[in-house]
């Protein structure tokens, strides 16, 4: 969870919490947040519906409801199909042990990259 509360445009979040100048739908409940409500979510850029592409907010602007938050994603797909290529092509390439490796660097990388 971060605390990027600006979106891609550069606008401020408004609050989960807050019912102006957007009213959240019927579907952003408190179980839908990762902090654990919509309060202790702030402002900041979440995705509690899972619609999209990524982290996003109601925004504070009356005219823009809501936008599209600038935070790259974890890249769990990325490794995911980085892994399979990687297994389906080791014995043309490198030993197990190398794939091996290169799959823990890989993953440690994009997991370092993902707190920032």
């Amino acid at each position: 969870m971060g605390s990027v509360s600006t979106t891609v445009s550069g606008l401020e979040c408004q609050a989960w919490a807050a019912t102006s100048p957007h009213v959240p739908g019927d579907t952003i409940t408190d179980d839908k947040f990762p902090d654990g409500s919509r309060a202790a979510a702030n402002n900041y850029c979440r995705n509690p519906n899972g619609y999209g592409r990524g982290p996003w907010c109601y925004t504070t602007d009356p005219n823009t409801v809501y936008e599209k938050c600038d935070i790259p994603l974890c890249p769990g797909k990325f490794i995911s199909r980085f892994a399979r290529a990687v297994v389906k092509y080791r014995f043309k390439l490198l030993p197990l042990h190398s794939v091996i490796r290169l799959r823990v660097l890989t993953v440690d990388i994009c997991n370092f990259l993902c707190k920032y």
